[in-house]
């Protein structure tokens, strides 16, 4: 019962509420046990020193709880991480957090992220003193507008909980064009002037994955980093099925005999004579 017998009825503020029971930095059970309870063990479940002042109030007292709190200090930068524009459904290249353990005792931490971004980490449960870990903050909007959440970091270090603010826009892709303006030289009227001509035009042509083994995927980084940088066109479908006729569609104009294997690679019967329409 709260109040008797050393009791007390609070939030003990464990690093994780469900299997890491140590302590982070302001919790309640904190130099909050009896220093004269019979059978007191020497040290923690860590084997750490079992009667430390925690509270920095100059006197030491043991916690309540199977860990002792042993404080230290840290920094996390950059406070902060924005992400641009990002299409529905894909996942942005990902943001690097570095955390540094600036005490003289090992920072004991957990990671946790809000909803539409996450995030991967060499942190493990602690990190040495003097030592650093990565954070990486990737952005995965399911809805569309401006989308804003935090990244917690729990631990024993003075100042936890702490936050880093993370923000982006879920949706369609901005284009641009460059250069917004053109300019011709004199022509003379019924005559058409020369347009701009390309050294090479490339058509990359995927097949054998579906969309969600492409899109999104950490298999595909360089891919899902022009999807982010340039936008991702949904709503285009094949003009046939299988796929060999899609290809003289596209580089022919139209469909060329029978639609199955007769065209492929091995045989010499399937000769096409109409001219390739990118020439």
């Amino acid at each position: 019962m709260a109040g008797t017998n050393g009791n007390i009825s609070a939030d003990p503020l464990f690093l994780g509420a469900s299997s890491n029971f140590h302590l982070q930095f302001g919790s309640p059970a904190i130099d909050a046990g009896d220093n004269a309870t019979p059978d007191l063990l020497p040290t923690d479940f860590d084997g750490n020193p079992r009667i430390v002042d925690g509270n920095n109030d100059g006197t030491a007292i043991v916690d309540m709880g199977a860990y002792e709190f042993i404080p230290t200090t840290d920094t996390i930068s950059p406070a902060s991480l924005t992400f641009g524009n990002q299409a529905i459904g894909t996942t942005s290249p990902a943001q690097i957090l570095t955390l540094t353990n600036t005490g003289s005792q090992q920072l004991l931490l957990s990671i946790s992220v809000d909803a539409n971004f996450a995030e991967t980490d060499d942190c493990g449960s602690a990190v040495a003193p003097g030592a650093a870990c990565s954070i990486k903050v990737t952005f995965s909007p399911v809805v569309s507008g401006t989308l804003n959440g935090n990244l917690r970091i729990r631990s024993n270090a003075a100042g936890s909980l702490q936050t880093v603010s993370l923000s982006g826009v879920g949706g369609t892709l901005v284009a641009s064009l460059s250069p917004v303006t053109l300019t011709f030289a004199n022509q003379n009227v019924g005559t058409t002037g020369s347009l701009p001509q390309f050294g090479h035009v490339f058509i990359v042509v995927e097949e054998n994955k579906g969309f969600s083994q492409a899109v999104g995927s950490s298999s595909a980084p360089y891919l899902n980093s022009l999807i982010s940088k340039y936008g991702l066109a949904t709503r285009f479908t094949a003009d046939t099925h299988p796929s060999i006729n899609n290809y003289f569609m596209l580089t022919v104009g139209q469909f060329e005999g029978p639609n199955s294997e007769f065209w492929n690679c091995t045989t010499t019967t399937g000769v096409v004579s109409d001219d390739n329409i990118v020439r």
